[in-house]
């Protein structure tokens, strides 16, 4: 899975990445967590590699609570059509 390649453009601004949908004219902002997960999803990904990106960051937190986080997040972009899921 990657964002979608065509009509999205993004920005990086400080610690926050925003992304504009030019179909749409909708934007979606992340920082943090989010803008890690932003940054990984420009290349193909997998849900897996997200979860183990956040873990490596934060080893205290159980890895379930950061997978229910990055379904969470994905789910949001899949619901603002975001995320290219094809092979």
């Amino acid at each position: 899975m990657r964002l979608r390649r065509q009509g999205l453009t993004w920005k990086a601004l400080d610690d926050e990445i925003v992304l504009l949908d030019l179909d749409s004219s909708i934007y979606f902002a992340a920082r943090g967590n989010g803008a890690v997960l932003l940054q990984l999803l420009q290349a193909d990904t997998n849900r897996l590699a997200l979860v183990d990106a956040l873990a490596s960051r934060f080893p205290a937190t159980p890895v379930e609570a950061i997978a229910e986080d990055v379904d969470t997040f994905l789910g949001s972009l899949r619901d603002r059509g975001l995320l290219d899921e094809e092979p």
